[in-house]
């Protein structure tokens, strides 16, 4: 992996709770090191598989010190700064760099859906913090679900956004329009929506600009990413047919995951 580029797989890290509803930082505690040690390339807490939605601010900021200090650098760390506003999305990127985290992951709230301006200065602002910002883009009604053009122009305004998360169907089509697109000085394009696409979206990835797809999702997804990404982008198979991967391949990979 390039120095300061993030690539292969990232979990999102659950909240564990307890029966009474109280955080459980322990359990949190051990959760990140069985990810860590399954051999991800980095982790991400908080994001939409977090419920951060349901956390309050003084727990949404104790989780993620914790989170930190379990991941103790071993692994790239993202921080989920996603917030109803500019103001409480920067607060949470302002923790995210004094943690050490390599990215921020932001969302543009729903309700901005049909504002581009006010898109424009909700990451404008979180990139003004400092820290590398990757765009998620989630379906209505959790996010904007923005289209490809849009995503670009945003990227272009805001030479701060390193990343682009695409989880607003169909996925993969709208990864390649995002690659045919993007500023070459964007890193890379991040899949996601629990890895239900993943085949596709790798495939599409192959060679375009020097960017490839990676994914957000759960750890299991681990072996088919890497192997499914050697296949494709080392024996140079052709991605354009249905015969790219042996049809038993993908099913002993992914039926695991399915079920």
């Amino acid at each position: 992996m390039d120095s300061g580029r993030l690539e292969g797989v990232f979990p999102i890290v659950a909240t564990p709770f307890r029966a009474d509803g109280s955080v459980d930082l322990r359990d949190l505690g051990h959760l990140v090191d069985f990810i860590v040690g399954a051999g991800v390339d980095g982790v991400v807490f908080p994001g939409v598989a977090s419920e951060f939605d349901t956390l309050a601010q003084s727990e949404r900021r104790e989780l993620v010190a914790a989170t930190a200090d379990a991941v103790a650098h071993r692994v790239p760390l993202v921080v989920g700064v996603s917030a109803p506003d500019a103001e409480a999305a920067c607060a949470h990127a302002r923790q995210a760099r004094a943690v050490g985290a390599a990215a921020v992951m932001a969302m543009a709230p729903s309700a901005m859906r049909d504002r581009m301006a006010a898109q424009v200065d909700y990451f404008q602002r979180i990139a003004g913090e400092g820290v590398p910002v990757l765009l998620q883009n989630a379906p209505v009604p959790t996010g904007c679900g923005l289209a490809p053009e849009r995503i670009a122009e945003i990227v272009e305004a805001v030479p701060g956004i390193e990343y682009v998360k695409e989880e607003t169907l169909p996925c993969g089509q709208r990864i390649s329009k995002l690659l045919a697109s993007m500023p070459t000085r964007l890193k890379g394009v991040f899949g996601g929506a629990g890895g239900r696409y993943i085949t596709d979206e790798l495939a599409r990835a192959k060679e375009k600009h020097g960017i490839t797809v990676h994914h957000f999702a759960d750890l299991n997804l681990k072996q088919l990413i890497s192997s499914f990404a050697s296949r494709v982008v080392r024996k140079g198979f052709d991605v354009g047919s249905a015969t790219a991967v042996p049809s038993h391949f993908l099913h002993y990979l992914t039926m695991p995951i399915l079920a």
